[in-house]
């Protein structure tokens, strides 16, 4: 979040945000309601095509969850995949992601991204994107894909947004696209057919205004920072889990919605990263801290509140350890390490000595320190009885030089050791699964199962899991929403 804080005077000054035009609110061919990878091209495309645009962004600055993402993206048949002598296809990404994600995947709507991701990429070379390497690479921090078709862009997702940024600029300058900051779309406006004509919003001087459009797009952003809705739609998984999205992640696309009686899906999906830790003076939310997790490293063991392992610590499957985490009491896990762990690795923590380690653990505030196993398990508040039990059984196992339970490889060390410590960890939401439920179109479905006419959705604001099924896979967070918001727009601007 700080590196957020930094860069939001750089993109305050890139985005526009011009007076209105003059033009009565029922002027607007298509309205887009938010500011980021879904909402931006939207917005372009549309103009490109002869559109009048409206675009409102509640926050003061334009390019949304891009500013803090890594902005990883995937596609086949790129020039750039091409260029560097892969051999891929648009059916390959569709199948790989398919599979990947346990054939959860909208098959149409992922179809049409896979069909036309590649050209997304030449696009954004195009406008200036560099990515790292010049060419697609294998990403391990998630499930690999069979061949090489992961981009990571040179600045990460704060570099797209610059890109994005400086092209809708250019419709604004030519009086195409209209872009108001700071105003929040709070309702839904409809005709007495039901039909969305329009969104009722907040300016930033808390004025209420109404605005009139042939379309309304909402490209809204998720919900992971709404205790809420995570409470609502993910029961005690989402109220425990940490939010690594941004404060303004709120879910006002999918409230809008819903309200008029629109449907959601996927909405049993949720998959957060493992490994974060919870900030004392900011419940809810991580430390700004990284730790270093590779396979690597060497002795530390991960035990549920119960104080029993749980999974193979040195997993190549990113998946594997995500799901893992999610079976535990209360989603909390604990890294438990000795002196021997210290003695064979670079610190846990990314930055940070093993004393100020040490000094951290001091304070019992998420580290804990004892020179006993049944001290810490207490400290802990487990059974100390069963975490001896599990450290002896996997010191047993480091011996024989076989992990009977569950097959880990690095056995390098026995915990046995003091002082020992322990790591409370929570997972992370960086992005949500669930959201509204749409056609290939991009159209709203109401829970009737009818359209509901004029209101199309794209981006998380519709969730990852309708693109990417029940994983975390690799740029289909990033990707689609810049594609298919090229393409809504395009197809939107011709309907007028």
């Amino acid at each position: 979040m700080r590196t957020f804080r930094c860069i939001l005077g750089v993109f305050m000054a890139l985005a526009l945000a011009t007076a209105a035009f003059g033009a009565s609110p029922a002027d607007w061919d298509i309205i887009v309601v938010g500011g980021g990878n879904g909402g931006i091209p939207t917005a372009i495309a549309a103009a490109n095509g002869g559109a009048k645009v409206l675009l409102l962004e509640k926050m003061p600055y334009l390019g949304g969850t891009l500013l803090v993402a890594g902005g990883q993206m995937s596609a086949a048949n790129s020039k750039l995949q091409l260029a560097a002598g892969f051999k891929d296809s648009p059916e390959q990404h569709y199948a790989d992601v398919m599979r990947l994600g346990g054939y959860r995947s909208n098959p149409r709507l992922l179809k049409l991204q896979t069909e036309n991701a590649g050209w997304t990429i030449d696009w954004l070379a195009d406008l200036g994107l560099k990515f790292d390497k010049n060419r697609p690479v294998y990403m391990d921090h998630h499930e690999l894909y069979s061949v090489a078709r992961s981009y990571q862009p040179i600045g990460s997702g704060a570099a797209v947004a610059k890109v994005l940024i400086a092209e809708l600029n250019k419709c604004v300058a030519r009086g195409d696209v209209e872009v108001r900051l700071e105003t929040r779309a709070t309702e839904l406006v409809q005709n007495d057919q039901g039909a969305v004509i329009g969104v009722r919003a907040v300016g930033k001087d808390g004025q209420p205004l109404e605005f009139r459009a042939k379309h309304v797009v909402l490209a809204t952003g998720g919900f992971g920072s709404n205790r809420e809705l995570l409470a609502h739609y993910h029961g005690s998984k989402g109220r425990n889990a940490l939010s690594y999205t941004p404060a303004f992640a709120t879910g006002d696309g999918l409230q809008m919605a819903t309200a008029i009686g629109a449907d959601v899906s996927h909405m049993d999906l949720f998959i957060p990263m493992p490994g974060g830790i919870e900030d004392p003076n900011n419940p809810g939310w991580p430390l700004p801290v990284r730790l270093q997790l590779a396979p690597a490293t060497a002795g530390y063991i991960w035990v549920n509140k119960l104080g029993q392992r749980f999974v193979n610590e040195d997993t190549l499957s990113p998946d594997e350890k995500e799901k893992a985490v999610l079976r535990q009491p209360d989603i909390v896990t604990y890294i438990i390490l000795d002196g021997n762990v210290m003695d064979a690795n670079k610190p846990i923590i990314a930055n940070w000595t093993w004393d100020e380690f040490d000094a951290e653990a001091a304070k019992e505030q998420n580290f804990f320190k004892a020179d006993s196993i049944a001290e810490l398990a207490v400290k802990l508040g487990m059974n100390p009885e069963v975490l001896q039990a599990t450290i002896d059984r996997y010191n047993g196992f480091v011996e024989e030089g076989r992990d009977l339970d569950f097959g880990r490889s690095q056995l390098v060390c026995k915990l046995e050791r003091p002082p020992f410590y322990a790591v409370e960890t929570k997972p992370m939401i960086y992005l949500t699964h669930g959201g509204l439920k749409v056609t290939a179109d991009l159209e709203v479905v109401h829970v009737s199962g009818k359209i509901i006419p004029g209101l199309y959705a794209l981006g998380e604001v519709v969730g990852m899991g309708q693109l990417a099924g029940n994983v975390l896979a690799g740029g289909m967070g990033n990707t689609p929403p810049i594609t298919l918001g090229l393409l809504l727009g395009e197809r939107l601007a011709r309907t007028n």
